[in-house]
């Protein structure tokens, strides 16, 4: 049988967590209680529209992305290979990105034909 879950409880310790910890994370919040869900749940209430719409589980997940980005870019005792290699995760959006210009300028070529003298 699933778990239920207060979801108003949930969305309050949520608002708390967010708000106490410069440097928040979904794996840590859902591991302090017992009686916390696991962040797939938390994930599946910010994608069902009805459970979002009541208590804005998308909403809160995003301001905890956003402070956690915020908290990589300023830190400076963070180590900034960490710092990236975390900030390359999905939920963040960088990328490492190559750019190569490959535009054709259509420049003539001249060949000069030179005859070999014998």
């Amino acid at each position: 049988m699933p778990k239920v879950f207060d979801k108003e409880l949930i969305k309050q310790r949520l608002v708390e967590y967010i708000d106490s910890i410069p440097d928040p994370n979904l794996p840590e919040f859902c591991s302090m209680l017992d009686d916390n869900p696991h962040r797939d749940t938390l994930y599946e209430w910010s994608n069902d529209e009805e459970v979002n719409k009541i208590y804005g589980f998308r909403h809160l997940l995003k301001r905890l992305h956003e402070k956690q980005e915020s908290f990589l870019i300023r830190a400076k005792d963070v180590n900034p290979i960490m710092a990236i290699f975390r900030l390359k995760q999905p939920s963040f959006g960088y990328t490492d990105k190559q750019v190569i210009d490959q535009t054709n300028h259509n420049d003539a070529i001249v060949v000069k034909l030179v005859e070999n003298e014998p």
